[in-house]
Formats: C-alpha cells, sequence, structure tokens
C-alpha cells in the first residue's frame, strides 16, 4: 500500500469531509496526490456551489467526473 504525505492525507480527509463521502476516501487519496491542491480546492468549491437539486448523482460523483474530464492539464508536477 502507497504511504501519503500528510498534507496529501488531510487533503483527501477535507474532501471526504465536505462531499459527505467518506466511502470514496482511496479515491481521494489518489487524486490529492496527483492533482494541485489548488485545482482539487477550485473544482471541491465549483461542486458545493451547485443546489442539491441540480445534481443527477452525487455531489461525489460530480467532482470526480469533472476532475477526469478536466484535470488533464492540472495534473501535479512535482515540487
Amino acid at each position: 500500500m502507497k504511504q501519503y504525505e500528510p498534507r496529501v492525507i488531510a487533503l483527501a480527509n477535507e474532501i471526504a469531509e465536505t462531499l459527505e463521502d467518506k466511502e470514496s476516501l482511496n479515491a481521494y487519496l489518489f487524486y490529492a496526490d496527483k492533482y494541485k491542491e489548488e485545482y482539487l480546492q477550485k473544482i471541491l468549491d465549483k461542486v458545493m456551489s451547485i443546489p442539491s437539486e441540480d445534481i443527477r448523482k452525487t455531489r461525489g460523483a460530480l467532482f470526480t467526473y469533472l476532475l477526469k474530464n478536466h484535470g488533464k492539464k492540472q495534473e501535479y508536477s512535482g515540487d
């Protein structure tokens, strides 16, 4: 199993808590390690700004959709 940095773990937990989707924590760990924090925060803010009645599935599903379809240029390039 991969060892994640504490900042990655904290970010993944924040995403999971905000989206009320602790079941997908492993996916959020992967995303927090792969994508830039600023980009993840931007997507999270966008998802949370959408009214619940306008979301077809779940906020977590929308977050993942937006990441996978708009995040190719935002992948983490390292420090």
